[in-house]
């Protein structure tokens, strides 16, 4: 028993430190693709944010054309990580970007945390890019909503497959917080987001646009 022990006692606690080694080192290469991934992020969110002048810069001739609000715009960009701040609320008038929040994209075809698949296609539950004009307010299973109604081809059915923007209970605020949940294709915030977004809304005169692109 003792000379049984003497040879493979060695080898067991090789064993052991060996799958040590290999979690600490796991445990490295997770953190330091999660802070890789936050790096990429940070880079992504400032060409979004040039891209999301862009379209403040092309959108203010069309929504004053059009009879829209030009000094609230909201605009989503769905290339950005959905643990990132990209539904950014801006004035045309100033070209100013008054508050950025946490925005749900679809849980349909296949989309991920990092990819939303964009889709116009009922019963697909993805989100849908182009133009919309928020619509009336209403009450639903997740309080306050608005009617989006879609001004594009590519979100022409929003409306029919029941597309709005609404908030969802305990959806996270926080960059790379928790939880933070996907919708049925809706561009959905936190509570406390849509009560921000709600009060602007109800500040203006004439119907705001939302643009999500990606």
């Amino acid at each position: 028993m003792r000379r049984f022990v003497n040879i493979y006692l060695p080898v067991a606690l090789l064993a052991l430190t060996l799958v040590s080694i290999g979690l600490i080192h796991a445990d490295k290469s997770a953190h330091k693709s999660s802070y890789d991934q936050k790096i990429a992020d940070k880079f992504h969110k400032s060409l979004s944010a040039k891209k999301a002048q862009n379209y403040i810069d092309s959108m203010r001739p069309w929504l004053d054309e059009n009879g829209y609000s030009t000094s609230l715009l909201f605009v989503a960009d769905m290339d950005l990580n959905m643990n990132v701040k990209r539904f950014y609320a801006v004035n045309p008038d100033n070209k100013k970007l008054l508050n950025s929040f946490l925005v749900a994209h679809g849980s349909g075809g296949g989309s991920t945390i990092d990819n939303a698949v964009l889709s116009n296609v009922s019963g697909s539950s993805c989100t849908s890019e182009g133009k919309y004009r928020i619509g009336d307010s209403y009450m639903g299973n997740y309080g306050k909503g608005y009617r989006l109604h879609g001004l594009d081809h590519t979100n022409d059915n929003a409306l029919k497959r029941a597309i709005v923007l609404h908030a969802y209970r305990d959806q996270t605020t926080e960059e790379y917080g928790s939880p933070n949940y996907f919708s049925a294709g809706c561009p959905m915030l936190a509570k406390e987001s849509f009560a921000w977004v709600d009060s602007m809304i109800q500040e203006q005169e004439k119907p705001v646009v939302l643009v999500i692109y990606k």
